[in-house]
This record gives C-alpha cells, structure tokens and sequence, in this order.
C-alpha cells in the first residue's frame, strides 16, 4: 500500500466546512456529493471528514438527500456507462 494506513471509499455527500487556497470562501456550507474521495490519497469517505480538490466536490441540489448524493459518484457513473451504451443499441 502506498501508505502505512488507508481509510477506504470514494464517494459521499455532506457539507463543506472548510477551503483551501484558490477556492471561495463562499462555498462553505454548500451541500456536495463527492467522488473519488479516496483516490491517490490515504482517506476516504469512510472517515468522518474527507479532503478532495474542489472539482470533486460537486454542488447537490437542496431536495436531494445525502443518501442520494453519496451514489452519484462512481455508482452514478457505472450505471451511465452501462445503460447509454445499450440505449444505442435499441433498434429505431
């Protein structure tokens, strides 16, 4: 392992409580859902809090619950990739 402790998962949903350099202030408290939380880096979702870069922290509509959000990420994407594909095989 490329580090002595790892905390697994990738995606999740919450609310932003910090910012790093280059990213607004004004984005904290806004509610996201996440992906790839655990990519290249030793903490995952799994972990009561999680930094990934800003582009990974995608703004969740206020009616969708974290439940929700926290399965738009890989599990949103697998589903894509697998259902668009079979869409374009379905005869005209």
């Amino acid at each position: 392992m490329p580090y002595p402790r790892v905390i697994p998962h990738s995606d999740g949903a919450g609310t932003i409580d910090a910012v790093g350099s280059g990213v607004a202030a004004a984005q904290i408290g806004e509610r996201v859902f996440n992906y790839g939380g655990q990519s290249y880096r030793p903490f995952g979702t799994a972990a009561e809090w999680v930094a990934v870069p800003s582009k990974q922290a995608v703004r969740l509509p206020d009616k969708t619950s974290f439940e929700i959000g926290a399965c738009l990420g890989i599990p949103g994407t697998t589903a894509h990739r697998a259902v668009f594909p079979l869409l374009a095989l379905r005869p005209s």
